[in-house]
């Protein structure tokens, strides 16, 4: 991530530490007003930020008195004026209270951003995770 544009590398960067904090609001505010969100899991689309609030406070509450670790790989991005769009492998995993690794999950990430007067801001996402057309299962990400 270290040769991502500023701005990608900060949204990232806040995403991540959002996430690990279960910081509903300051994830929410990652987010366009009107945001369109093309997610991996239970629903095709979601909209506009109230929806990623709420999708936020389900996950968090979720988790009881585990937290989840956001690392990245494979972070290709763009920067312009305006505009920024950047994809990325990203790897959930779930760490207990201990700080032991329990589990984890990776899936694909596209996020396109646009500079606001408050600073960029989400206004599309996308995530996905391959699927195998025989099994019809998700692949997982290879290591290394």
């Amino acid at each position: 991530m270290n040769d991502a544009p500023t701005p990608i590398a900060d949204v990232l960067h806040a995403y991540a530490d959002c996430v690990l904090r279960k910081d509903v609001a300051g994830f929410a505010a990652l987010y366009d007003a009107d945001v369109q969100v093309f997610d991996a899991w239970d629903r095709w689309r979601m909209q506009g930020r109230a929806a990623m609030h709420a999708m936020a406070t389900a996950w968090f509450q979720s988790l009881g008195e585990d937290r989840v670790q956001v690392t990245y790989a494979e972070v290709h991005g763009h920067a312009g004026a305006e505009l920024a769009a950047v994809s990325a492998l990203v790897t959930y995993t779930a760490v207990a209270a201990d700080g032991k690794a329990l589990r984890s999950m990776a899936n694909r990430m596209s996020l396109v951003l646009r500079r606001q007067s408050e600073g960029w801001s989400v206004v599309h996402e996308h995530t996905s995770v391959p699927v195998g057309f025989a099994s019809r299962q998700a692949i997982p990400m290879a290591k290394g």
